[in-house]
């Protein structure tokens, strides 16, 4: 029983830290991103352009994890 909660809390620490790295990279790569798209905004707004970009996030799932 012990050993049992033992290794849930593992694997819960583990898919904590995994989580916690995919938010840093998510993180990292909208810092990269939002100024770009920005400044398509202003580009676009200097050339009377009807167009506002903006970014979206989608999370896709694999079907193969337990989690998702």
């Amino acid at each position: 029983m012990e050993k049992e909660k033992v290794k849930r809390l593992l694997a819960e620490g583990v898919r904590q830290k995994a989580l916690q790295a995919e938010y840093g990279r998510i993180e990292r790569n909208l810092n990269e991103l939002l100024p770009m798209v920005n400044e398509a905004n202003l580009a676009a707004t200097e050339l009377k352009r009807d167009i506002k970009f903006n970014t979206k996030m989608v999370k896709t799932l694999d079907p193969f994890l337990k989690d998702g």
